[in-house]
């Protein structure tokens, strides 16, 4: 996720509960997110809080977070975000890079639960040898 803003921001902060409970959802056990923000006090949102404090949020969710460190100008750039660019973010604004990692299967996972487990196989394509003409 590049630049999030409004609720999606608050979440991924630790602010909501809810959000990172749908990020979680998402993920399947063992894939990693990537997330570049940038908080200015006068965005009225919460500053990026410590490693340390926004570790135990993701670890409710069994989402461990794997690094959390300034981004380079470079990494900023390569995001391709016209957000970015308006916000001049990396240069008048601080940008955090969050990466996590899906640790474990999180609860009612809609990828764990529903794509892995499916009680039905999905339908097998018919070859035109056998399709009615």
């Amino acid at each position: 996720m590049n630049f999030p803003w409004g609720s999606l921001l608050r979440g991924l902060l630790g602010e909501d509960d809810a959000v990172l409970a749908g990020a979680a959802r998402l993920m399947a056990p063992g894939s990693e997110g990537r997330v570049l923000m940038s908080v200015v006090p006068r965005d009225g949102m919460p500053p990026v809080p410590p490693p340390c404090e926004l570790a135990p949020a993701y670890e409710r969710h069994g989402l461990g977070l794997v690094e959390m460190r300034p981004a380079t100008p470079e990494e900023v750039a390569a995001s391709g975000s016209s957000w970015a660019k308006r916000l001049r973010a990396g240069l008048e604004r601080p940008v955090t890079l969050l990466r996590f990692r899906a640790c474990h299967k999180a609860p009612a996972s809609f990828v764990s639960e529903v794509w892995t487990h499916a009680p039905n196989p999905p339908p097998q394509p018919t070859s035109p040898s056998r399709q009615a003409g």
